[in-house]
């Protein structure tokens, strides 16, 4: 009985620090409202508005053709009101109008209105100018584009009585007309009203997910502690809830799935919390659930689901009253009759759960009742269910200090054995699976390699075996120059793939032999940029210098190189601009610079083509042995580039192309150098 006592002492204490209502403004019963002077204070223009029912009218057109008005209670929902004694229905539209007046001092000042859901679109006008709405206004449901959302409006008066008019409709939601607060202040203090109460929503979305990942985590290490699954689908279920109603991101979901879709997955996601609760108090307390009420449970969450899912958004929100009653019918089962029969049994954590269910059960109770506008309080089911799922942790920490202490001398005397058993295994185990696949990867490498070379020598074979074949029939002599030229040039292709092979295979294997030597970048490179100018003797093509530095804040660089590689690098580079360049006139750039980072330098060299250029998707595999997709690459051996790479890697230099498809290439590599 001391521990029921507790959890109800608890219970109060929480429901009295909870109960927390908004202070509002007197109306004079006019269509008038009076804000108050404190310029610190933000004023509810809460009051008797005037209100044209079915009526869609314009500034303009209220003081032209001056309609009769009626009073109509702000905030409020229209349905229920009297309009000349005819009750007013929920789906429709309407027209509001109230005067403010203001303070003096705020005469010229800029001053903020905040709109805070209003069912379910409007247009709004202050003295006169259209500000922007929300949604959009119809007289049917066709044509009215519903959006419920925090809207803020910037203005300065120019008078003491401000004239605030708003056509409002309704066919999409619950409740119809201005059903919140609308807040007048200052804009600095409104606007830090609105940013605080996302931060804090935000804030609220963080523990939600961080604690719902938690019980995640602990679940994947307890598998068979399934109350730790539900309890972090409840938790990420509420996160994604509150997210629905966050300012900050309601507009860009609005925009990307619509309104109404936002909403349903606002009411799914709490059916998806109600049935994990439910399934969590199963697993914590399976004897003392019946299993009847948890397939009561599931049915009633699946009817509620279907409603949802299926039905228009006018419908399943004004059954809110009706689908929430039920819930909490249900969930009082499980909070008060299956806690406290725990709790009677001395089940392991049942006083920290039921107090934690329990103030579940008052916020969502506060929250409905705020919503339907019952009473005026703060939202508090993320609070309460932070408050639940600490106690939950609590619990799991009591649960693993008590396994922890049952078994701590068993794991004492396994620990050493344990450890360097299983420090064996693993390496044995890495060892292998690292040889695995290292044989894989050899195998691999070596079957397309194979094929590759089959395939390369396989051609030009074929080729000759043809040509030999046509001469044993007598069908051309022997002697025939185009012939012997045609022969000639499949042998010189095989012997060429043949001795592009052993130099890539020596360079793969770090067997071919480098003579490097230190070298001025100035006196090398100019030399061998002039020399390879000289050996262009197509008269279609020229390369010229354009960039030449090679100091290092006034010194000349050093670079440690083989020259006659080097040399074979940039032969390959011009090579290929030669041959990949269908312009009438070929213009080859060569450039040289130095590049400095935090603690080194690098001798950048750059060979620029107007050629045709390269594919964006084929840049990639540019540098891959046998990649002969290059638009005209069809006699190459598919290996000139790969040779670069690796005689640039092994100058601990790096390569790279920049290039766009018909706007020419730029092949580079880059050397480290030094000061001497």
């Amino acid at each position: 009985m001391d521990k029921l006592r507790l959890c109800i002492f608890v219970l109060l204490v929480f429901g009295l620090t909870s109960a927390f209502v908004y202070g509002e403004e007197e109306a004079d019963g006019s269509g008038d409202v009076v804000v108050d002077q404190d310029q610190e204070k933000l004023s509810s223009l809460d009051g008797n508005w005037e209100f044209y029912w079915q009526q869609l009218h314009t500034p303009t057109e209220l003081h032209e053709e001056q309609p009769l008005p009626s009073l109509i209670q702000v905030p409020g929902a229209w349905e229920g009101q009297n309009v000349h004694g005819e009750p007013i229905t929920n789906t429709g539209y309407g027209t509001y109008r109230v005067r403010i007046h203001i303070p003096a001092q705020d005469i010229g000042t800029q001053k903020s209105l905040s709109l805070n859901y209003v069912g379910s679109a409007y247009r709004i006008w202050i003295d006169g100018k259209e500000y922007e709405g929300i949604g959009k206004v119809g007289t049917t449901k066709q044509e009215e584009e519903p959006l419920l959302q925090r809207n803020i409006i910037f203005f300065e008066p120019e008078k003491n009585s401000v004239e605030l008019v708003m056509q409002v409709s309704n066919y999409s939601f619950r409740e119809g007309g201005v059903i919140h607060e609308v807040v007048y202040g200052e804009t600095t203090n409104l606007v830090s009203f609105v940013i605080n109460d996302n931060i804090l929503k935000l804030f609220t979305i963080g523990a939600l997910c961080v604690m719902g990942l938690y019980h995640f985590i602990i679940f994947l290490k307890r598998r068979s502690e399934l109350a730790l699954l539900f309890v972090g689908l409840s938790s990420l279920s509420l996160a994604f809830r509150t997210l629905t109603v966050t300012e900050y991101v309601v507009k860009p979901l609005t925009q990307l799935i619509g309104w109404e879709s936002l909403v349903r997955m606002e009411y799914l996601s709490e059916i998806i919390f109600f049935i994990c609760m439910v399934l969590s108090i199963k697993c914590l307390f399976p004897k003392e659930t019946h299993r009847s009420m948890v397939i009561v449970a599931v049915f009633v969450s699946a009817t509620l689901f279907s409603i949802i899912l299926f039905t228009p958004s006018q419908v399943f929100t004004s059954m809110l009253p009706y689908h929430m009653f039920l819930l909490v019918a249900v969930a009082s089962y499980f909070v008060f009759f299956v806690g406290t029969l725990a709790i009677i049994r001395e089940k392991e954590g049942a006083i920290l759960h039921l107090v934690g269910a329990l103030a579940i059960v008052f916020a969502v109770l506060n929250d409905v009742l705020n919503s339907l506008m019952i009473i005026q309080s703060i939202p508090m089911i993320e609070y309460a269910y932070i408050l639940f799922i600490m106690l939950q942790a609590v619990i799991v920490s009591n649960q693993y200090t008590r396994l922890f202490k049952e078994n701590v001398t068993l794991n004492d005397q396994l620990t050493d054995l344990n450890d360097s058993l299983e420090e064996k295994i693993d390496e044995r185990t890495e060892t292998i699976h690292k040889k695995n696949q290292e044989l894989v990867e050899m195998q691999h490498t070596r079957t397309r390699l194979l094929a590759n070379i089959a395939h390369d020598i396989g051609t030009p074979i074929v080729g000759m075996h043809t040509y030999l074949k046509i001469v044993k029939e007598g069908k051309v002599k022997l002697e025939d120059a185009g012939f012997l030229d045609q022969m000639l040039d499949k042998l010189s292709y095989i012997r060429k793939l043949n001795n592009d092979l052993f130099d890539l295979s020596k360079l793969e294997s770090h067997k071919l032999f480098f003579r490097k030597e230190m070298l001025p970048v100035n006196k090398y490179f100019k030399g061998l940029f002039q020399s390879l100018q000289e050996e262009v003797f197509d008269e279609k093509a020229s390369i010229h210098i354009n960039r030449f530095e090679t100091k290092i804040e006034g010194k000349e660089a050093f670079v440690y190189l083989d020259k006659w590689r080097i040399r074979q690098v940039l032969q390959n580079y011009i090579d290929n601009a030669l041959k990949f360049n269908d312009s009438d006139q070929c213009s080859i750039e060569l450039n040289c610079y130095i590049q400095s980072y935090e603690h080194s330098h690098r001798v950048i060299i750059e060979v620029s083509d107007n050629g045709v250029g390269i594919a964006e998707e084929e840049i990639p595999y540019i540098f891959g042995r046998f990649y002969k997709k290059w638009e005209g690459n069809v006699q190459g051996s598919g290996l000139g580039l790969a040779i670069v790479k690796e005689i640039i890697e092994q100058h601990d230099g790096q390569v790279g192309v920049k290039s766009k498809r018909g706007e020419g290439s730029c092949f580079f590599f880059s050397l480290p150098v030094s000061l001497k």
